[in-house]
């Protein structure tokens, strides 16, 4: 049996008497009545945990300065080399053991942490660190991402300040191999230049997508549209729903991180102005959240220095919206590949370094706003823009208030997400600016005998209408009797007639 501090300590019937010898893990009491925890490393530095006041805790070095190797468990790992876990806690090495992983314990802090790692890379498939989401541990955090190797960090918690509390919590493996299998998956997503066998290592999740099966994490994407469209105001509904997590435009988001917005075009008064009436449909709270993890940039100077020192603040950033591409363009010239590709090379570098998503805002040409036509040949510029996203919305004006929302490139969308049918058409409020889902969509398989009658001009930017006036309005326009307008209406219209009595829907718009 253990002693009563051993028992307490540890807390889990697993770490048995036969494991604590094995890891050579005692205890004694000190004269002033604290109890003392030795944890014995492979070169015979002892580790001793002051239960009663950490602070206290010390350690004893034995043998050769030169010689050290002060890893925690090294002699306990198992035959197996596939993955070995590196912590920061002695006891953590023990509850990791007894779940059936090979875990070790040590500081890159002591001057011989790097041959450590280095052993453990040779003769392991995978070197993982894993550290509790606490802010004692984040520079450990960073001093292990300067090593190439995964970092598990187990979501901020106010009751789990450890990996034993953690796997305690769950009383199970799964979420913590389903947190091994998304660390690694990150990191080799992260890498420009790897074997092909590592794409066997990245795993496909749900949560790998901001907006379900449309918008992945980790890409550049592209939002398109003619002037006075309402792209930046999109872009900031977009931002604000996903720093709150809520439906945009009827699609759940996963976020729930900080954006960086680089406002290239307005200034501070326009934003202003622009964000309190979007955040005016927000609760107090809500409206705090959001504003408090939305940061604005106006210099467009050396965008891939301000994404350095950004990240290194805010390093719980996930998305970055550019507004707009032109201006970060700047005095190069958009038509030519090459000067595209420099500024785009950046912002993909960017990408895979921080795993972040940016959205570039971008302009059609004119004559592809004359036409109407939204397809991803009528981007201002070079087709290097094209290229270097993975999806692009394009958004096109209508009558009024309407909008039409397309994806006009998906590389990983399927084709009927990207065919007209799946076209969203929003109505802003101009109230509060925000875009919703519109009740009404485009017609686009009106009768051929309709399309005799101009209903556009008959209706005009209204969605609804009297029979009373559509009958003045055909008279006038066609010249025929009131009654040859009643029977038009009547048989034209019947599909189109409203909740309300003599009231008929645009036939330009279905419902």
């Amino acid at each position: 049996m253990m002693n009563d501090a051993l028992t307490k300590f540890f807390k889990n019937e697993k770490i048995t008497k036969a494991i604590l010898e094995d890891f050579k893990v005692t205890s004694h009491e000190e004269s002033d009545g604290s109890n003392i925890i030795s944890f014995r490393y492979v070169d015979g530095t002892i580790k001793k945990y002051n239960t009663s006041d950490p602070s206290k805790s010390t350690t004893d070095y034995n043998g050769d300065v030169d010689n050290r190797f002060e890893v925690f468990g090294y002699k306990q790992l198992s035959k197996s080399r596939k993955k070995v876990f590196i912590t920061s806690r002695e006891q953590d090495v023990l509850r990791l053991h007894v779940e059936g992983y090979s875990a070790v314990c040590f500081s890159l802090n002591n001057p011989h942490a790097i041959r450590a790692l280095g052993i453990l890379k040779r003769d392991y498939n995978e070197v993982i660190a894993v550290f509790p989401h606490n802010p004692y541990y984040k520079y450990s955090l960073t001093d292990y991402s300067k090593h190439d190797i995964p970092i598990v960090s187990l979501p901020p918690s106010s009751i789990v300040e450890s990996i034993t509390g953690y796997l305690e919590c769950f009383k199970s493996t799964l979420e913590f191999d389903a947190l091994v299998s998304k660390a690694i998956s990150k990191f080799y997503k992260k890498k420009s230049y790897y074997p092909a066998s590592d794409l066997g290592k990245i795993v496909s999740e749900k949560d790998d997508f901001i907006i379900p099966q449309i918008l992945p994490k980790g890409i550049m994407a592209g939002l398109v549209g003619g002037s006075d469209s309402g792209k930046s105001l999109l872009a900031l509904q977009f931002a604000i729903s996903y720093v709150l997590e809520m439906k945009f435009l009827g699609h759940q988001i996963t976020g729930n991180k900080k954006v960086l917005y680089c406002s290239f075009e307005d200034d501070h008064s326009s934003l202003k102005r622009r964000l309190v009436k979007l955040s005016s449909k927000l609760t107090k709270q809500e409206r705090s959240h959001a504003l408090k993890n939305i940061f604005i940039n106006h210099d467009n100077s050396s965008f891939e220095n301000l994404i350095e020192e950004h990240m290194q603040i805010h390093p719980n950033t996930g998305l970055v919206i550019v507004d707009t591409l032109s201006e970060l363009i700047g005095d190069k010239d958009m038509n030519s590949n090459s000067d595209v590709r420099s500024v785009m090379r950046p912002i993909h570098n960017s990408i895979l370094k921080h795993d972040l998503t940016v959205l570039f805002i971008h302009h059609f040409t004119k004559s592809s706003e004359r036409v109407g036509k939204i397809n991803k040949n009528g981007l201002l510029g070079s087709q290097g823009i094209e290229a270097k996203a993975r999806v692009i919305f394009g958004l096109k004006k209508g009558t009024n208030s309407l909008r039409t929302l397309s994806i006009i490139k998906g590389n990983d969308i399927t084709e009927d997400c990207k065919s007209t049918s799946s076209q969203q058409h929003l109505e802003l409020n101009t109230e509060n600016l925000w875009f919703k889902k519109s009740e009404y969509v485009l017609n686009t398989s009106i009768k051929k005998e309709m399309q005799k009658y101009d209903w556009p001009e008959i209706f005009g930017d209204n969605i609804l209408l009297r029979s009373g006036i559509i009958n003045s309005r055909l008279q006038k326009k066609y010249n025929i009797t009131q009654k040859a307008a009643e029977k038009i209406i009547h048989t034209e219209l019947f599909m189109f007639r409203a909740s309300k009595v003599g009231w008929y829907k645009n036939p330009a718009l279905l419902s």
